[in-house]
């Protein structure tokens, strides 16, 4: 991204005042928090992101997905824009290269009917999507994984390394149950099936997320998704008990309560009593961890003390 990408300037803003809760989202905002971008006080409260369209699909000639980190054949494989830190002077993150040097992983599952909603608005919560996509018909009233972040205590890597985009012919090859699982766990509610959501949902959170925890080939790309996975499936019964209360609001009390240490609960900026998205914390070696305190910014905010969860329309 060049200087003067609203992108960068995004990050640099969000970086100084300490707003990022998650590498997941903050690059790819092109208008987030009050304190970078937002609407004054008086102000009606917008959309994040109105008349959103990310990068997606299918290179031209439709052997790989599009590169949505705009690597060349002359970026460094360490460059400097690999590294997102909140404060410019903080060493111990400067010290960091985006070479699977997380401080710990944080797995995003966002509430699809919440999802489904902003776009049929004409907003993007998950930042991911192309112009006017909205859900299929039948996306059901549940969460699904959105991404395994690796995070730093002080800032967060993204497209590490030269993140190749994945390649849909070798998705098509993976196994059947990894497949299975991400349509079942890892969906893309815009898409019918693993071999659309590949260049969309699925590659972003690779390029973006998996290259910095993983080899950046197809097999790391595996492992990177059945990792999400298996998390997520460590987290069903507890999901199973949220997807039940679906079209009731709850105290959000009760929903940290079901999880064995603290999580973050975010709700979507334009419908802030709506559950958007729970957040776990993992260490590397996948055990559950304390997540920090909930900030907002773009299209997530900390939800309050009463939850909705929307039932799919």
């Amino acid at each position: 991204m060049a200087r003067g990408d609203p992108r960068v300037e995004l990050d640099s803003c969000l970086a100084k005042t300490g707003r990022l809760l998650a590498a997941g989202i903050a690059t790819l905002v092109l208008a987030s928090s009050p304190a970078c971008s937002g609407p004054a006080a008086d102000q009606e409260p917008a959309p994040p992101n109105a008349n959103f369209d990310y990068p997606g699909g299918r290179n031209p000639d439709g052997t790989a997905c599009v590169d949505i980190c705009g690597i060349t054949p002359d970026s460094p494989v360490r460059r400097p824009d690999a590294v997102v830190c909140f404060e410019p002077d903080d060493r111990q993150c400067a010290s960091k290269t985006g070479d699977a040097d997380y401080d710990y992983l944080l797995l995003s599952q966002h509430w699809l009917p919440t999802v489904c909603r902003g776009l049929a608005e004409g907003y993007d919560t998950t930042l991911t999507h192309r112009a006017a996509a909205v859900c299929r018909p039948g996306t059901p009233s549940r969460l699904s994984v959105h991404g395994l972040w690796p995070n730093y205590t002080a800032g967060f890597p993204q497209c590490c390394g030269r993140p190749l985009p994945l390649s849909p012919a070798a998705v098509r090859r993976w196994p059947g149950e990894l497949r299975e699982r991400l349509q079942e766990s890892w969906l893309d509610p815009t898409t019918d099936g693993v071999d659309e959501a590949t260049c969309e949902i699925l590659n972003h959170e690779w390029q973006k997320h998996g290259t910095c925890m993983e080899e950046q080939n197809d097999a790391g790309a595996r492992r990177y998704f059945a990792t999400g996975l298996e998390l997520a499936a460590r987290l069903a019964a507890t999901t199973a008990t949220i997807e039940g209360w679906a079209g009731t609001t709850v105290p959000s009390a009760r929903i940290e309560g079901l999880y064995p240490r603290s999580v973050q609960l975010l709700c979507d900026a334009a419908h802030p009593e709506s559950l958007l998205e729970i957040h776990t914390c993992w260490d590397a070696g996948l055990d559950s961890v304390d997540c920090p305190p909930a900030s907002g910014f773009g299209p997530l905010v900390p939800c309050g003390r009463q939850v909705a969860l929307p039932s799919a329309s």
